[in-house]
């Protein structure tokens, strides 16, 4: 067993002191402690002394640092001595004493501000302890050594050293709050730190601010390429804060997304995460609801306390589109992280690569691009690396190679590994072929390492987007060869397996993830991952297939998802599809795996049953050659057909609606041209409400609702399918009724409910989506009053017999809904129901109270509403939500009465988050009539400031719905908006002209008969 090394950093103007200190560590050893002393007087005058010191601090067991003003203006000692011992701290576990022997500005350093220093509370030796106290110090340090080294702590963490009293004689550890923590998800980086203190300050100062004056950080956000240091950054402050016991944190919980891949963005999602993060932080049903929900309520619980969430590698849930880079698509995580920047007592961290475009001015919410890693960081990286070579030679590599902290890593290890460890070989790499530093460093390994087992190794970890378990990889080093792939793998005994991963993990090529006491799996850096891919796919495509069709073979046989499978389940299957579609084995993958083993045949069951929209979606994409337009051609066209549409849905269903258009133009294309009508038919329509979301409602373009909707009625026709003969009318007519083409829209209507009734005169109304666009048609004229009418000297409107009508009308529906469990027609109804009490109760001027009981009249427009919103989500109707939310904000403010906003206000802001990221324009400009109608009176407006600062109040919101409804053609509202702006107008010119307690504040200029057009 090697001796214990304790050794001593010290500038040489403090010898005295480092003389005064020997002595008491040389009583331990004649004590019998089996330990020795290093200091540099020990090099004898013939040896290279470098080497030297690098050797002594290599094996160092304790390093006792004398700090003064000369130690710390030592570039020795502050950069080279150091930087190796915190690296070796943290990697080995070795115990760092700093002894402040004379004062000196400490503190302004932050590796030495952040341990605890002897002796305590500001004092130093020379001043506080003069004379023979001094003796007293030093030989606490000595006890402390003692302490050490006889609990055999050589893996002691920095956390037991910062928590002991170090001028005690007695230790006692104070118990500390031990906070439930998950950071397993995160994935495995270089320890060592360099050049980023102004960061690890900002991350301090998020989690506890200084400044309460300051506006909180609740997301934090750290951009920057790959290879920055990003996720380097925030494990080096997570171990930080481990060592401070998490400074108060309840709940601290970690995942990293980049570990699903870089090679195809559109396949990752955040299902797994949400379903983790959500039963972590003690959701008892984390499945339920839609992923925008999830997001929500995961915001809440995570908010609600001092929590630290950890989001690494954000990058595969942001758009690569140039016209939205950035943007996060990921309706989960954006919920979340929209949630979290308005409310929140912790902190949520993140790395990407590209800035977060939708959360870009919002309050709560900052972002930091991490500059470039420095030459004398990149120069001390170098060093702890053991590379030899002055400092401008150091430096000047950094210059070349940077400033990618991950190439100057592999820089320094590939320097490392060749004779003389010197700088001289970095020749030789710069003429290696590659377009930037890191690709021809990792040529320089390639070529180092020839035609061996490692490269080998290497290009099998290009197979997968994410770490490869060591099944997979057990698979593919069996029999047969896959030449050019595992040549060298196929036979390898288990012995030589382990020792050539161990090999590639000193490297620092590989991380080591144990699955269990006998097994691990392999993962690399993302780079790394792409790197060896595009070798092995463009420079051998045989062996790349030949390679994911054995995995496909492995995971589809070894997959048992049972009869009720949960996500987790079925992640085997999800992969083997990606795997057999890279094979191309893409009939195989899509009938055999994905439609039979995944969906089901027709059960829809990840989507149905899981909800787990995004999930699928990444497995209908690896049939994609251009996302989302053009499918694999080796698919059979019905097959293809089914793909675009399965594209289509799921977008559309995650509220990626821009998205969703092309798919759904290429699906419609290919069944006109197959004549599939009744196809063609669902797909015009399903283009009609996508066009009208967006606000393409009528007018001469290709894309418009009402031109679509036309199609769709001519599709249906000639498909000689009833249901979708009246289905069709309905969707053109709520493109004419948005549109304020309101006789015809009545007219399609009616002809429509003549069709059904002929075919099914056991459904006398239209139900379903068909029947809510007709009662949205019926109300609109109702709901316009009821936004007029004055509650206490206006004069009621007599519309009661009209709703009564409506009422009933839809109480049929709903029943006829609930016998066929149609969760969909159920939540459309409900808001129906509570759209035509709201109404009424407001003619009636009907005070409405919060604590009304549900059996009562107000009550039960409580009751439907919630039951409309709750429906909503779990039908996972991201385009169909914000009318639920938009209804019950109005009906919370009528409860709340006076300047109380809460309720309305979260409703409100939930639908602006889900129509301003869906590109919703139409519910844009509704939002902003709601916001100005309902908070016009109101002492503190809730939206009175813009993202740059400038206040804003309704009259900004009325003009922004106008503008909207002007570009939209958005005309249903023109009545509505006109009175809203006379309001306004009275209002700003004589206040005393709308009485303060009128809830209702716009009194209609004008009455139009409900059948006008």
């Amino acid at each position: 067993m090697t001796t214990p090394t304790v050794f001593i950093s010290y500038s040489h103007m403090d010898e005295s002191w480092k003389d005064r200190l020997v002595p008491q560590l040389r009583a331990l050893e004649t004590a019998g402690l089996d330990m020795q002393v290093w200091h540099d007087r020990k090099i004898d005058g013939g040896d290279k002394w470098y080497p030297e010191i690098l050797a002594a601090m290599g094996s160092s067991t304790v390093a006792i640092l004398l700090i003064s003003p000369d130690f710390l203006a030592s570039d020795f000692c502050i950069k080279e001595e150091v930087p190796a011992l915190i690296q070796r701290q943290e990697q080995h576990g070795m115990m760092l004493i700093p002894v402040l022997v004379r004062a000196c500005p400490w503190k302004a350093h932050r590796w030495l501000r952040e341990r605890q220093m002897i002796p305590r509370d500001g004092k130093c030796i020379a001043i506080d302890f003069a004379g023979d106290l001094a003796d007293g110090v030093l030989a606490q340090v000595a006890e402390q050594v003692l302490a050490h080294l006889e609990q055999g702590a050589s893996t002691l963490s920095l956390s037991w050293v910062s928590t002991i009293d170090l001028t005690a004689t007695d230790q006692k550890l104070n118990p500390v709050f031990e906070p439930a923590v998950d950071l397993t998800h995160l994935p495995e980086t270089g320890s060592s730190l360099f050049g980023r203190d102004a960061e690890l300050e900002l991350l301090d100062k998020a989690w506890a601010p200084t400044d309460t004056t300051a506006p909180p950080i609740r997301v934090l956000a750290f951009t920057a390429h790959g290879g920055f240091g990003k996720s380097t950054l925030i494990n080096h402050w997570l171990a930080e804060m481990k060592g401070k016991q998490y400074d108060g944190a309840q709940r601290v919980f970690g995942w990293s997304f980049y570990s699903q891949g870089v090679r195809d963005q559109s396949a990752a999602n955040s299902d797994l995460f949400i379903n983790a993060a959500l039963t972590f932080f003690g959701e008892a049903a984390p499945t339920a609801g839609t992923a925008w929900d999830k997001g929500q309520r995961l915001a809440q619980l995570v908010g609600s306390q001092r929590a630290l969430l950890v989001l690494d590698g954000l990058e595969p849930l942001q758009s690569g589109h140039a016209f939205e880079r950035g943007k996060l698509r990921d309706p989960a995580i954006e919920s979340l992280l929209r949630g979290l920047a308005r409310q929140s007592l912790g902190l949520c961290l993140i790395s990407t690569r590209e800035p977060l475009a939708n959360l870009a001015g919002k309050p709560g919410f900052h972002t930091h691009d991490l500059e470039q890693i420095s030459r004398q960081a990149g120069r001390a990286l170098l060093r702890t690396l053991r590379v030899v070579g002055t400092d401008a030679e150091l430096e000047g590599l950094a210059h070349r190679f940077g400033p990618h902290a991950l190439t100057i890593s592999l820089l320094g290890v590939y320097l490392r590994e060749q004779p003389g460890r010197g700088v001289a070989p970095a020749a030789a790499l710069e003429m290696m072929p590659g377009d930037t530093p890191l690709e021809r460093v990792l040529a320089g390994f390639e070529q180092w390492l020839g035609d061996s087992a490692e490269l080998d190794a290497l290009r099998m970890l290009g197979l997968f987007d994410r770490p490869a378990n060591s099944l997979c990889l057990s698979a593919l080093r069996k029999a047969p060869v896959a030449p050019g792939l595992t040549h060298h793998l196929t036979g390898l005994s288990e012995v030589d397996w382990h020792a050539l991963v161990k090999k590639l993990a000193g490297l620092l090529l590989v991380h080591l993830q144990p699955e269990n006491e006998e097994h691990v799996s392999l993962d690399a850096h993302p780079l790394l991952r792409e790197y060896f891919a595009k070798q092995l796919q463009t420079q051998n495509p045989s062996a790349w297939r030949a390679g994911h069709k054995k995995v496909y073979l492995h995971l589809s046989a070894t997959a048992e998802e049972g009869k009720q499978p949960s996500l987790e389940d079925l992640q085997p299957l999800y992969q083997a599809v990606v795997h057999g579609c890279q094979a191309g084995m893409l009939q195989e993958a899509f009938y055999v795996i994905y439609r039979a083993r995944i969906q089901r045949g027709n059960q829809f069951y990840p989507t149905r049953e899981l909800g787990a929209f995004a999930s699928d979606l990444g497995a209908v994409a690896s049939f994609f050659q251009r996302p989302w337009v053009r499918v694999a051609p080796e698919l059979s066209d019905s097959a293809q057909a089914w793909l675009l549409n399965a594209a289509a849905m799921r977008l559309r269903a995650l509220g990626r609606l821009d998205e969703a258009l092309a798919p759904m133009r290429a699906g419609l294309k290919k069944r006109v041209k197959q004549e599939s009508w009744e196809d063609a038919a669902r797909g015009a329509s399903n283009l009609s409400e996508l066009a009208l979301t967006l606000g393409q409602i009528d007018g001469d373009g290709p894309d418009s609702a009402v031109r679509y909707a036309t199609q769709s009625v001519v599709y249906a026709d000639r498909s000689g399918k009833v249901f979708l003969r009246w289905a069709n009318r309905a969707t053109k007519a709520d493109a004419l009724h948005q549109a304020g083409r309101r006789a015809e829209a009545l007219r399609l209507f009616l002809e429509a409910e003549a069709l059904q009734t002929e075919h099914q005169p056991e459904y006398p109304f239209l139900f379903s989506v068909s029947g809510f666009r007709y009662a949205d048609l019926l109300l609109a004229e109702a709901e316009r009053h009821a936004w007029c009418v004055d509650w206490h000297t206006g004069k009621p409107l007599q519309m009661g017999e009209t709703l009564r009508d409506i009422e009933q009308r839809v109480t049929k529906t709903l029943e006829w809904a609930k016998t066929n469990q149609s969760l969909l027609g159920i939540a459309l109804d409900h808001l129906s129901l509570g759209r035509a009490r709201l109404y009424a109760a407001s003619l009636q001027a009907v005070t409405l109270s919060a604590d009304a009981p549900l059996g009562t009249a107000d009550g039960s427009i409580i009751k439907e509403l919630n039951a409309a919103v709750d429906g909503l989500r779990r039908a996972g109707m991201q385009d169909l939500l914000p009318l639920g939310l938009l209804t019950r904000a109005w009906l919370r403010k009528l409860q709340c009465h006076a300047n109380c906003a809460d309720g309305a206000q979260s409703d409100l802001d939930e639908a602006w988050d889900i129509a301003d990221r869906g590109h919703m324009p139409l519910f844009l400009a509704d939002i902003h009539l709601h916001r100005a109608r309902l908070f016009i009176r109101d002492d503190h407006y809730p939206w009175n400031t813009h993202a740059d600062g400038t206040q804003r109040g309704p009259a900004d919101d009325l003009h922004e719905a106008r503008r909207l409804i002007e570009k939209h053609g958005y005309w249903r509202r023109k009545e509505e908006l006109q009175e809203a702006e006379e309001a306004m107008r009275q209002w700003q010119t004589n206040s005393s002209a709308l009485r303060p307690t009128t809830m209702h504040l716009f009194a209609p200029t004008q009455t139009k008969d409900p059948s006008a057009s």
